[in-house]
Order: structure tokens, then C-alpha cells, then sequence
């Protein structure tokens, strides 16, 4: 019940399912996917919207893998939902793109939700990340050196992508699927520690909770209040105009208009803080400055 009734919570609290036709859930077989697949075609009578899921095959984990998307057509098959699934090659693309194998997996995931988007004029995309979701990754950058926007963790809606499982705790999502007696499939590399998030889930978190019980919540808390104060500062973001001048702003406004105008450059890359530093430090003088950023992109101050 604590899966459902969250679900509907952050449904409403995001008005995520005003004007929808065409829901899809990113199904990739493991016991989240299944929960949020299960939930929703619990609520799709009462929505009006027509549920369909898609699976992408990375081909990481060979016969496992093919055994994960099997899985999912047998699902779908049993509730009579809509089943989409592509194949793509994460470890051949992430030597071409020199990129690592999670990102690329992930971006390839993510291009296959494009194509089905253009291809059948869905309206939404669901994907299945959770509450334990938002944790790995707030920790997870700030181990890395993040900026406050960091803290914000996973946001429930972006673009055409909700998630409405955010507030659930993996534990509940466990429990959920226990009372359905729905079974689903285990990924082999989620147990892997050279992969950092599994790292920060299977031996730092435990070690959390034997400061704090409940340091799920206190985390998502943190998320919360950094989620509010990056709307204030998006709204300050909005005033500036090409007669601002920016030496004359606080930096945590200025160092998020830095990063902002960045990220419209880079296709959403982030800029280290030594970067932002350097191009701040350059506005309050007097002469004409360049300063050279990734991606080939020059900062003219």
C-alpha cells in the first residue's frame, strides 16, 4: 500500500498525469521496473491513459541479458500491455564515443526513448528511480565535488520523463512486489563494487545507518530543501538581461548564470567549479578576457 499511495501522491503533486494519453515505462525487468509497471496498470482504469513499456537490450551480460528481455515480453504478454524493445551495443559504442560503459549504456537507453517517442507519439516516459536512486546520486556527487544543484538528487519530472516511484524506498518497492507475488530478474553487475554506485549502495549505506536508521529520509530531506533553494535561484537566473552587470551580483547567482549559459553550449556538460572561479574572477576586471573551457568553448568576458 505504501508503493501505491506514494505513487499516487507524487502523481498529483506533479500533475503528472494531466493531458496524457501515451504512457511508457522504461521496463527493464529488475524489481523496480516491475513495481512502477505494476502500480501503473493498477491505475490506468481510473487515469484513462494507455500503458505500454519498452525494454532496451544493452548486451552487457550476453544470455542474461536476452533472458532479462524474454522476461519482459512474458510480463507483458500476461497483463496485456504493449511491449517495444531495442537492441544496442554499450561496450562497442562506449570504445567509439570514449565514453565509459555506464554512461554510455545510460545515453543509449535514453536514445532508444527518443526514437520510440518520434516514432509512436507517446506522450510520457516513466522510468522506475527511487528514493535509495536519489541518495546514491546525491552522495555520490558530492564524493565527486558537486555544487549545491548537485543535492537535488534525481528530479521527478524532466522533460517528458517522470518518475513516480521518487519518494519510495527500494525496501517498500521490495515489500510491494512481495504482496503481488511478482517475481523479477536480477542484474549480475549491480552486485559489481568497481562500479562506484554500487559501492556507495551495498557497503557505504550500511555504514550510514548504523549512524542513522533512518538516513534515507534526512538525505531525501537535504534533496528537498536544495530542490527549493535552486527554484529561487532559476527564478534570479530569469531577471538577468544582457544589461546586467554580472560583477555586480552575489556569486551564487553569478556562478549559476556561468554554469547555466554553459550547459545551453555544451549539450547539458557540466563546468568545474575551478572553471567557474576563474571566469568570475575575470569579470570584475577591466580588460577584455578569453578564457578556454572544454568542448571547445571559449568564455569572453
Amino acid at each position: 500500500a505504501a508503493v501505491k499511495d506514494k505513487v499516487l501522491k507524487t502523481l498529483s503533486d506533479h500533475k503528472m498525469l494531466e493531458n496524457t494519453d501515451e504512457i511508457v515505462v522504461g521496463f527493464s525487468g529488475g524489481a523496480d521496473s516491475v513495481a512502477l509497471l505494476m502500480a501503473m496498470n493498477r491505475l490506468k482504469e481510473d487515469y484513462d491513459f494507455s500503458l505500454s513499456a519498452v525494454h532496451v537490450n544493452h548486451h552487457i551480460r550476453g544470455d542474461e541479458a536476452d533472458g532479462d528481455q524474454r522476461f519482459c515480453r512474458d510480463v507483458c504478454d500476461r497483463f496485456g500491455i504493449a511491449f517495444y524493445s531495442y537492441d544496442v551495443y554499450a561496450l562497442s559504442e562506449a570504445e567509439k564515443r570514449g565514453m565509459g560503459i555506464e554512461a554510455t549504456a545510460r545515453k543509449l537507453r535514453y536514445e532508444s526513448f527518443e526514437k520510440l517517442k518520434a516514432d509512436q507519439n507517446m506522450d510520457f516516459f516513466l522510468t522506475a528511480h527511487h528514493g535509495n536512486d536519489t541518495a546514491e546520486t546525491i552522495v555520490f556527487n558530492m564524493l565527486r565535488g558537486s555544487s549545491v544543484s548537485g543535492l537535488v538528487g534525481i528530479p521527478p519530472v524532466r522533460d517528458c520523463y517522470l518518475r513516480p516511484l521518487i519518494q519510495c524506498s527500494k525496501n517498500e518497492i521490495l515489500e510491494y512486489l512481495s504482496s503481488l507475488g511478482e517475481a523479477f530478474v536480477e542484474d549480475s553487475t549491480n552486485s559489481d563494487e568497481a562500479y562506484t554506485r554500487n559501492y556507495i549502495r551495498r557497503t557505504l549505506f550500511p555504514s550510514f545507518e548504523r549512524v542513522n536508521p533512518n538516513f534515507l529520509t534526512a538525505i531525501l530531506r537535504l534533496s528537498g530543501s536544495a530542490a527549493q533553494d535552486e527554484d529561487y535561484f532559476s527564478k534570479e537566473l530569469d531577471k538577468i538581461t544582457s544589461e546586467t552587470d554580472l560583477s555586480a551580483l552575489h556569486p551564487a547567482v553569478s556562478s549559476r548564470y556561468v554554469c547555466a549559459e554553459y550547459e545551453k553550449l555544451s549539450d547539458g556538460e557540466g563546468l568545474s567549479a575551478a572553471h567557474v572561479r576563474q571566469i568570475l574572477s575575470c569579470l570584475s576586471s577591466n580588460e577584455e578576457k578569453s578564457i578556454d573551457v572544454p568542448f571547445g568553448i571559449k568564455a569572453l568576458v
